[in-house]
């Protein structure tokens, strides 16, 4: 094969693949939009978390919603990375998730979340269910879920594979949840807004170390659905409701930092490894010794 057929098609490869990745940003995403918080104390954080109890309605502008409690949620979370943290320092997360309600395992799934341009209370999410029936025994049996021929077009995966080598991911850290959650449902008993209180204990090893969150959130679906003046109501209402809190007396501190990377900090996990050279990185650096060897041998012919 010539230096110009091997230019031509690495020249070809680019071209194609930047396009599939224009293509799959383009798609519709599932957008998840919440507000964290946090309060000065454990104690204040369990007497917000009471804030609504007893009330069955509550008024956001005109509009009358039913409240719902949730309890005896539980949540078991992996979450993995590469050796050097690649997902961590790119700001998105991967957790294998199991959700358990009474004690009885209620579903499992991976997640990964990737960052929203200029709105940091928002993130892109994309999910994929793991039946019941399937057994993990180690992180390779996970990556191997994640290869099936079946998952390939799932965006966990394809986001996944642009970014870092499947084979090289690793559990990083562990984090179990106790949830309790308020659900606002409208007239035909469909949620809009969520407030969650989640009693949190992340682990490395020996190392266990609590953390508390309140989120405030806007259902996806409903979000997903609404039009421009629709949004802005929901966006207008969901303030309406973290100011009611707050009036409450309770200091709340707004929190963005992802569950992940508030676990890595508490943990005192080192983080300062440099990130892995990837796929697309070495594919340049070929493309660019290619097209100098060839300019060069144009230039002595």
């Amino acid at each position: 094969m010539s230096l110009r057929t091997i230019f031509t098609f690495l020249v070809l490869f680019v071209c194609v693949s930047t396009f599939f990745d224009i293509k799959v940003e383009g798609a519709v995403e599932r957008i998840e939009l919440d507000y964290k918080f946090t309060t000065n104390t454990v104690t204040e954080f369990y007497l917000l978390s009471h804030f609504l109890d007893g009330k069955e309605t509550i008024r956001l502008g005109d509009q009358i919603y039913g409240v719902e409690k949730s309890t005896n949620e539980f949540f078991v979370d992996y979450y993995l990375d590469t050796p050097d943290l690649s997902l961590l320092k790119d700001d998105t997360s991967l957790r294998m998730r199991s959700r358990f309600i009474n004690g009885q395992l209620s579903k499992r799934l991976i997640q990964f979340k990737t960052p929203i341009k200029d709105n940091a209370d928002a993130r892109f999410e994309h999910k994929l269910k793991i039946p019941k029936s399937t057994e993990f025994q180690s992180i390779t049996d996970v990556v191997n879920f994640l290869q099936l021929p079946t998952h390939t077009k799932n965006r966990v995966v394809s986001e996944l594979s642009d970014s870092i080598n499947l084979a090289s991911l690793r559990e990083v850290v562990e984090i179990n949840q106790i949830r309790t959650r308020y659900y606002l449902t409208n007239a035909k008993g469909k949620p809009f807004y969520t407030i969650t209180f989640d009693e949190s204990y992340a682990r490395k090893g020996m190392d266990i170390i609590p953390f508390f969150e309140i989120e405030f959130e806007i259902n996806e679906k409903r979000m997903g659905q609404a039009k421009e003046d629709e949004a802005s109501v929901l966006l207008t209402q969901i303030q309406e409701l973290i100011q009611k809190a707050k009036s409450t007396q309770i200091s709340m501190h707004s929190n963005n930092i992802s569950k992940y990377k508030r676990a890595i900090n508490s943990l005192g996990i080192d983080t300062t490894q440099t990130k892995g050279i990837t796929f697309s990185f070495v594919l340049v650096i070929i493309a660019g010794i290619l097209i100098g060897f060839y300019l060069l041998k144009e230039r002595k012919s």
